[in-house]
């Protein structure tokens, strides 16, 4: 597991104002935490991501769009780290806080932000402990995720290829598990957003229906 990259665009930030000092100190924390990240220190990793949320929140505008952009990449960083120290609790919280940010970016700028929001979509589907509540927050999210393929880009296409991955995934462990009936809905789910990805129908969506009904007859 890795952290993403940042959606951040330096542009239309002035190069000599204080708030470009700001997102070279955060980018530099943020350095640091993928280094300590990558060397499973979580604790440190934690400490290093608050440090650079509480560096954002002394820019002149916060509310500013790159700012927030830096605030997602930090959020989706919050959530794994706490889902990797057993802060289940916290690290579904920070989802609920990430999808919130960026229905509103998303809103301003579709075609930049639409694969963060696949990508917390992805998230969903390795943090969230309750297969029920990650169905309801997929189908939640739906809205948004058919309004990205009017502007599909590789961006938004490699995001819904790990996303669909991750839930046939899921739905294999599932299976294996004996959860047939919740395996079956993570297959359906996982062909539908693989169906409006490529507008048609191709082999993998062939191969995991064919997966979907060897599960329905157990």
């Amino acid at each position: 597991m890795t952290l993403n990259e940042l959606p951040f665009d330096p542009q239309g930030i002035d190069k000599k104002s204080e708030d470009a000092a700001i997102i070279r100190e955060v980018l530099e924390m943020r350095k640091e935490t993928e280094a300590l990240f990558a060397e499973e220190k979580y604790t440190e990793a934690l400490r290093r991501t608050v440090d650079a949320l509480r560096r954002i929140r002394e820019a002149s505008d916060y509310t500013h769009r790159e700012f927030r952009a830096l605030l997602v990449g930090l959020l989706f960083d919050l959530s794994e780290i706490h889902f990797m120290l057993k802060d289940y609790k916290q690290s579904e919280k920070e989802l609920d806080t990430l999808f919130k940010v960026l229905g509103n970016l998303i809103k301003e700028d579709s075609e930049r932000f639409g694969k963060y929001h696949l990508l917390a979509m992805d998230l969903s589907t390795r943090i969230l402990r309750s297969r029920r509540k990650t169905l309801e927050l997929l189908a939640k999210q739906q809205i948004n995720t058919g309004m990205l393929y009017d502007k599909v880009n590789s961006g938004v296409a490699a995001a819904t290829d790990k996303l669909v991955e991750s839930l046939r995934k899921a739905a294999e462990m599932m299976a294996s598990t004996g959860d047939y009936h919740t395996a079956v809905k993570f297959y359906a789910e996982a062909i539908k957003i693989a169906k409006k990805r490529a507008g048609k129908v191709t082999r993998r969506e062939v191969r995991m229906t064919v997966e979907m009904a060897a599960v329905m007859m157990r």
